[in-house]
């Protein structure tokens, strides 16, 4: 089993949103909700949604939304 550690940084965010999408679209008991998603757009939006919110990263996150 991976060893789990606390997010640390950006970089740790920058690895797990995507891998949290990508399991999402793997799991075939939700899967379809998420075949609209334009992920290529949503994921830097995801990211700097979460740096905000957990380093408080100005600027980032005004472009979100």
């Amino acid at each position: 089993m991976e060893k789990k550690h606390d997010i640390e940084s950006r970089a740790d965010i920058e690895q797990l949103i995507p891998a949290f999408y990508r399991s999402l679209t793997q799991d075939e008991r939700i899967a379809s909700f998420f075949t609209h998603v334009n992920f290529e757009h949503h994921l830097p939006r995801m990211i700097a949604f979460w740096a905000f919110l957990l380093f408080n990263e100005k600027g980032l996150c005004r472009k979100c939304f």
